[in-house]
């Protein structure tokens, strides 16, 4: 069978939900799919956890104190060192900030291409991605062996997790690299918030359009909702939330179960984060809003008087 190697993102001791999703995806061209996982500690669970995501045929570790900050060369020395060993057809990560900065410096690195945010396979060659913020799809024949690509949040549904273990689990040494760029530490403010936006079932997104009286009150109706909370590029640089949440095309794409836009107006670079969502309900003054035109349901109301009325109601 054709292989593909997939790069495990992990938080902790937890495998990500998105790695579940580019499982899902190479499982649907028929691909036996391989797992690598690189990190300094937690391996043995993070592999255990692995070896139970339906579609994988074998998780492949490496582990070394230098891979606890995945600094691009770091990690793309471990793929590269993995990939020689054997004849896979393509590499997959997640279209998140991992995959934007290890994808095209390994594909570089292989002489090959690198497609990303593909959201379909229309055979193993020829895939589908979106351009100009979600409004068109681009079809794209690549040859490079191995092609190197990124899945976009949300085009495929995650792997199952079975119950026991099917993946044979094969230890490696890691690959030692001299990097010029040394991890020193991380800052993140609201570092909760901002994990839950990609895997939260509900999201509650402000705009501009929203005062900052009004904003306890939609941390309340996210409260309510057991919901996440991101923000439009406008109401980041009016000060109203910090970068982390973020949703668009510059920021975090979100797919959840529904989307509550709270005095969004609707610009199209929010909209490409947003769009896949499976239940839109805009809240605007503005009966012209376009974030109209792409809501399941509408609500012309001040933001102030109808979310308090959505948390009476629930």
């Amino acid at each position: 069978m054709i292989k593909a190697l997939v790069l495990a993102e992990c938080a902790g001791n937890q495998i990500r939900p998105q790695t579940y999703s580019v499982v899902t995806a190479m499982k649907s061209r028929g691909y036996l799919v391989e797992l690598l996982i690189a990190s300094d500690n937690n391996i043995k669970e993070l592999a255990e956890e692995a070896a139970r995501i339906d579609g994988v045929h074998k998780v492949i570790t490496v582990s070394a104190p230098y891979l606890y900050s995945w600094t691009t060369k770091n990690i793309v020395a471990q793929i590269l060192t993995v990939l020689a060993r054997e004849d896979y057809r393509v590499f997959a990560i997640s279209s998140g900030f991992a995959g934007k900065r290890i994808a095209p410096y390994l594909a570089g690195k292989l002489n090959g291409e690198v497609v990303s945010d593909v959201v379909a396979f229309l055979d193993n060659d020829t895939l589908l991605r979106p351009v100009y913020s979600g409004s068109l799809l681009t079809v794209e024949k690549i040859q490079s062996k191995p092609l190197c690509v990124t899945i976009r949040s949300g085009a495929f549904a995650p792997a199952a997790q079975l119950s026991s273990p099917t993946a044979v689990i094969e230890a490696l040494d890691a690959t030692p690299i001299v990097s010029r760029v040394q991890y020193v530490e991380r800052h993140c403010k609201n570092e909760d918030g901002q994990n839950r936006l990609t895997r939260a079932r509900v999201v509650v997104g402000f705009g501009a359009g929203v005062d900052k009286e009004v904003l306890p009150i939609i941390f309340r109706l996210a409260e309510k909702l057991n919901a996440a909370v991101g923000a439009t590029r406008a109401a980041v640089e009016a000060g109203l939330a910090p970068a982390g949440l973020l949703l668009g095309q510059t920021g975090k794409t979100v797919t959840p179960d529904l989307y509550i836009a709270v005095g969004i107006s609707g610009a199209i670079q929010h909209v490409a984060g947003i769009k896949d969502s499976k239940t839109i309900v805009a809240i605007n003054n503005d009966q012209n809003a376009p974030i109209f035109d792409i809501a399941d349901y509408f609500w012309v109301a001040d933001a102030h008087v109808a979310v308090l009325q959505l948390i009476e109601a629930l």
